[in-house]
């Protein structure tokens, strides 16, 4: 074996990691602290340093310290193009294989749009959407908060005149509808750039109704008010004092039943 094929084939078993390869997806939208990937990923802290350290050995990434933090950012563009090509090789390699299935029940195609351009969408003066590289990311305060990961509903008109008649949240609502953003892709497809535009759209009316946890669903508002609370945002705090005040109220109403 030479030595550039012992390189490739070493650079190979370094992307064949899924931690590794969901660091670098992570990157593709923005520099990132460790304590971010961590977040994300849902790893510990040395899991984390051990994979950045054999991405920054490759020279894949490296790593920038501003004030007391340090960033990691991906060291070349081409990164990009190379994760677009294996997932588009994966993607036709899918399809291919349901296409020579005998009479498939269901057909599940997944497809990949070519990257839209950066959008970026301003909530208000703590919030800020932006469209990186086909996903949409959440910033609070200037830095990464979280990606927005799917579009909950997927209903008709008529069935959503229905659960709007008879839900009072939209954590309620999401107990009727099926999460078909979170499972494999099926045949509809929706493009990113559209899916950003409703995040936006979505974020836009919570802030709007002073942070209202009707509007948003709780996974996401609660952190999120959390967060904005700490950056001294008054809005959220007073919203933060009013749902604790109604939980209290709930629990009193509660042990009078009981």
């Amino acid at each position: 074996m030479s030595e550039l094929t012992e390189k490739v084939v070493y650079f190979l078993k370094v992307l064949a990691d899924q931690t590794r390869f969901e660091i670098l997806e992570l990157l593709k939208s923005g520099e990132r602290t460790s304590k971010e990937i961590e977040d994300a990923l849902q790893k510990s802290q040395s899991t984390i340093s051990k994979h950045l350290n054999m991405l920054t050995d490759m020279k894949l990434i490296y790593s920038m310290r501003k004030g007391n933090k340090s960033y990691y950012i991906i060291k070349y563009d081409y990164i990009f193009k190379i994760l677009t090509y294996i997932q588009s090789f994966v993607i036709s390699l899918h399809n291919e294989k349901l296409k020579k299935k005998e009479k498939p029940k269901v057909k599940k195609y997944i497809t990949m749009e070519l990257m839209p351009d950066n959008e970026e969408f301003k909530v208000n003066d703590y919030i800020t959407l932006k469209l990186e590289y086909g996903v949409t990311n959440i910033y609070v305060g200037g830095e990464f908060f979280r990606q927005c990961k799917y579009v909950l509903l997927r209903k008709t008109l008529y069935e959503l005149e229905y659960f709007f008649e008879n839900i009072e949240s939209v954590d309620e609502l999401a107990e009727h509808l099926d999460h078909s953003m979170e499972h494999e892709p099926e045949e509809i497809h929706i493009p990113a750039e559209t899916k950003f535009w409703v995040h936006c759209s979505n974020m836009q009316a919570w802030a709007e109704n002073n942070y209202d946890p009707r509007i948003l669903h709780s996974n996401l508002s609660i952190p999120l008010l959390k967060r904005l609370a700490e950056l001294g945002d008054s809005k959220a705090k007073r919203m933060i004092k009013k749902q604790q005040k109604k939980k209290r109220k709930k629990r009193k109403k509660e042990k009078k039943t009981n």
